[in-house]
């Protein structure tokens, strides 16, 4: 593509006004740029810190955007998941970093799940607690639904286990109390997760452990007080694709799903405390009905019998969060904690960085839900190049996990 081109998607997808656009095509020349070489200027607006690697990526690849989801710019993609990929954007008005994390398309078309994901928005925004991804707001642009939620940096604890196949123990030992500090915070609130997995658990750079995603969440009474909740909401939150993964699902979720209660999260948590430690699901195995099965019949192996360097006090944690029947594991979240606090060095502790949210962006997303609380789910059509760029993007995120 030569520099015209690359300047008419620019501004297209909101990256450059015409002014703009024509002052960077003057630089070019003025640095004897060519006409033709529209990757050098793409190149020379990412050295300008106009365009992000993502944006220059886009830009190369022929295609312009829209970058904008709404209010919020889009500056690089974070990560990929089953039901959305995460996005790094800034609010243009507050100048607010967050992350967006915006659905498939293919979501309009079920107007309970939409309804789901809107009463699930409103039990997550009034979570604050610092191991706990904030979320600020639901939105929508054209057909696609996203959700805006703090500004992350890191991986999914899933992506650190596909690059590192396993944690130093330590290291597995802080996350999990931080996820474990999570879980207290929100079975104080009457919820129950039931779908924790590597994939919802985000690992800052600072080495801080972030729950994120109410997927699953049911029993969220407390949190919600509003007349129009009914007490048939604990059903509409029933799907089979958001309950928790076979490797990571308790021995009760697979004979009562509805009847699961906190403990089953600690054992959730216990079978990704026991992946992170030695690189191995708790019981391997290609046939997902078996796997079932084995977690509710099989004792699991010893950790410390995988890796011999993990010590019995960390082995015997891991064994009580996976005890078959719910009486014998840890009572509380808090329990994990503590058990955990006993088996952490001192000199392993990090403080907790400090989230800054602009009080006017607070209160703007507080007021600007988009999607709607009842049945009259309205069908609208996203603009075609809106879909290209989605589009785009799942395809780089394909040949990237290949």
């Amino acid at each position: 593509m030569n520099v015209s081109q690359i300047c008419e998607l620019a501004v297209a997808g909101g990256l450059l006004d015409e002014a703009g656009a024509e002052q960077q095509v003057a630089a070019w020349q003025s640095q004897q740029g060519l006409p033709d070489d529209g990757n050098g200027f793409v190149d020379s607006l990412v050295s300008e810190n106009i365009v992000s690697e993502f944006q220059a990526d886009a830009l190369k690849a022929g295609v312009g955007g829209p970058y904008k989801f709404g209010p919020y710019r889009v500056n690089d993609r974070l990560a990929g998941g089953r039901l959305g990929t995460i996005y790094r954007a800034v609010h243009d008005e507050f100048d607010q970093p967050v992350s967006l994390k915006v659905f498939p398309s293919s979501l309009k078309d079920d107007s309970d799940a939409v309804m789901r994901l809107a009463r699930e928005t409103r039990i997550a925004v009034q979570v604050n607690h610092p191991n706990i991804v904030r979320t600020f707001q639901v939105g929508k642009v054209g057909e696609i639904v996203f959700l805006a939620f703090e500004d992350l940096d890191g991986e999914t604890l899933e992506s650190a286990l596909k690059r590192a196949t396993k944690l130093p123990e330590d290291e597995a030992c802080r996350l999990i109390r931080d996820a474990a500090r999570a879980l207290v915070h929100l079975h104080e609130l009457d919820i129950v997760l039931r779908d924790i997995q590597p994939s919802n658990l985000w690992v800052t750079t600072g080495g801080h452990t972030k729950l994120m995603e109410f997927g699953a969440a049911r029993d969220a009474m407390v949190a919600l007080d509003d007349d129009d909740v009914e007490d048939d909401i604990r059903g509409t939150f029933f799907r089979p694709e958001l309950l928790a993964g076979y490797d990571y699902m308790s021995p009760e979720q697979g004979a009562d799903e509805a009847g699961a209660d906190a403990r089953s999260d600690i054992y959730s948590l216990g079978c990704i405390f026991f992946e992170a430690l030695t690189g191995e699901v708790v019981f391997p195995d290609v046939n997902p009905i078996r796997k079932a099965l084995r977690h509710a019949r099989e004792e699991p192996r010893l950790v410390s019998d995988i890796d011999s360097t993990i010590p019995h006090a960390v082995a015997d944690i891991v064994n009580t969060m996976l005890a078959k029947e719910p009486s014998d594991r840890y009572q509380r979240a808090e329990d994990v904690v503590w058990a955990l606090d006993g088996v952490i060095s001192a000199e392993e502790e990090h403080e907790t960085a400090t989230l800054e949210i602009d009080e006017g962006f607070l209160k703007w997303a507080g007021e600007t839900s988009e999607l709607p609380h009842d049945e009259n789910v309205p069908t609208v059509v996203a603009e075609p190049d809106f879909i290209d760029f989605l589009d785009w993007v799942a395809d780089e995120a394909e040949a990237e996990d290949s």
